[in-house]
């Protein structure tokens, strides 16, 4: 059993590492979703890895959003990340 909760942890590594992000699109989404109220600045202190649990977070409901309910694919998540962690200042 430990094996197989092993091998299950491996594969899931491999799809998020195939999952590459994609600023370009991140850039996109950004603009039609989400710029009209955050700034790069809203996510000082965040590195990749916390910026898209809180992404996941407001998706599933976890965290509250104030103005909709935000859907995303976890590929649109992580382009959202790398966008936004590209252009903080």
């Amino acid at each position: 059993m430990r094996v197989l909760a092993g091998l299950i942890m491996v594969i899931c590594s491999a799809n998020q590492a195939a999952l590459a992000a994609d600023t370009n699109a991140g850039k996109v989404l950004v603009q039609a979703r989400c710029a009209s109220c955050h700034q790069p600045a809203d996510w000082l202190g965040e590195t990749t890895g916390s910026l898209a649990s809180l992404i996941r977070d407001v998706v599933s409901g976890k965290v509250k959003h104030s103005k909709f309910k935000v859907e995303l694919s976890d590929a649109e998540i992580a382009d959202i990340t790398a966008y936004w962690l590209s252009v903080r200042k």
